[in-house]
């Protein structure tokens, strides 16, 4: 009984080792079209298995859009395109991604005049 613990432990162990969040998240929005591309680099082996698989984006700290997505672009990250119109300067913009494996990671921008 105790090995099987000891196993199911360590298994455990290794899959958190393979989890990771995005290494990096980018916003920039367009203030002439309103739109806001997220960026983030995310490296797995395989994009349909290991993925970001929710986005969620607040804008003046209120969630406006939450994303569910079923794989990433390339195993080296991706990208997505949000419009978000009529937002003022000095509005703080956050996009948090989590990983399909576990982990999570935020990006954050205030807007300039």
């Amino acid at each position: 009984m105790k090995k099987t613990i000891i196993t199911l432990m360590l298994l455990g162990f290794g899959m958190l080792l393979l989890a990771h969040p995005a290494s990096s998240v980018t916003l920039k929005y367009d203030q002439n079209t309103d739109l806001l591309t997220i960026a983030y680099d995310h490296n797995v082996k395989s994009p349909a298995e290991h993925y970001i698989k929710t986005v969620s984006i607040k804008v003046g700290g209120v969630n406006v859009i939450t994303q569910n997505l079923s794989m990433q672009d390339s195993s080296t990250g991706g990208s997505l395109v949000y419009k978000l119109a009529g937002l003022k300067p000095g509005t703080k913009i956050e996009a948090t991604t989590e990983c399909s494996k576990g982990g999570k990671k935020s990006g954050t921008l205030t807007l300039g005049k």
